[in-house]
């Protein structure tokens, strides 16, 4: 996967807080995120592309957004500043950046999951669907083609952008196949710990689709 050279043209923007208790496993439960949180990261996120990079109201700007809504949320906020702006940003809702799908372990605190159903779980990390959902191979697939299709419209687009509006998941799925391509990992502790932003925050793909730095609010 790879970019002409450019100022960074890709942008992975997390949702703002949840609104969930800590220690709740979450995944694709349609919970909403905190709405001043959300506006705050709006505000920051339509800043930083208006004014630090320069981006003209002729730039073709893509936002690909996970369906869950507490993205669609920040996809709200979003949109009408950028068009305060004179841009006219493109919205697509895209499955293939939801969260991982965790089953019947959504809305169940962490420290419910039983030592045996977390064995079968890391010891096969790759294909073991969690609480019956979906497995790490399965969401680097998905999040593969997101990428691919997401790479097409740069190429076809020399002076556009992308923002991709979605989840902690997605962003660290994204930096696996950055650095190891679609070879899944052989264990949970191979799971990058890196490779994603806070909430409301966001991170830039340079142009090798490499990660170069967070931003926040």
């Amino acid at each position: 996967m790879s970019v002409p050279p450019s100022h960074p043209r890709w942008y992975l923007l997390r949702h703002a807080q949840p609104l969930v208790e800590a220690g709740v496993c979450y995944g694709q439960w349609d919970i909403a995120a905190d709405q001043a949180a959300t506006n705050d990261a709006a505000h920051a996120f339509a800043r930083h592309l208006c004014e630090a990079q320069d981006l003209r109201s002729s730039s073709p700007l893509l936002l690909q957004c996970s369906p869950l809504q507490r993205c669609q949320q920040l996809a709200d906020a979003l949109l009408p500043l950028l068009q305060q702006h004179g841009i006219q940003a493109t919205l697509q809702n895209d499955t293939r950046l939801a969260e991982l799908d965790f089953g019947t372990w959504e809305g169940q605190p962490w420290s419910r999951i039983t030592p045996e159903q977390w064995q079968a779980w890391t010891s096969d990390f790759a294909h073991y669907p969690p609480g019956g959902g979906e497995s790490t191979m399965q969401l680097l697939q998905r999040v593969r083609a997101a990428a691919d299709e997401a790479l097409r419209w740069l190429q076809q687009n020399p002076n556009g952008k992308v923002v991709w509006i979605s989840h902690a998941g997605v962003m660290r799925a994204l930096h696996w196949l950055q650095q190891h391509g679609a070879t899944p990992p052989a264990t949970a502790g191979a799971w990058p710990k890196e490779g994603a932003c806070g909430y409301g925050q966001w991170l830039e793909v340079g142009a090798d689709v490499h990660l170069l730095r967070t931003g926040d609010a």
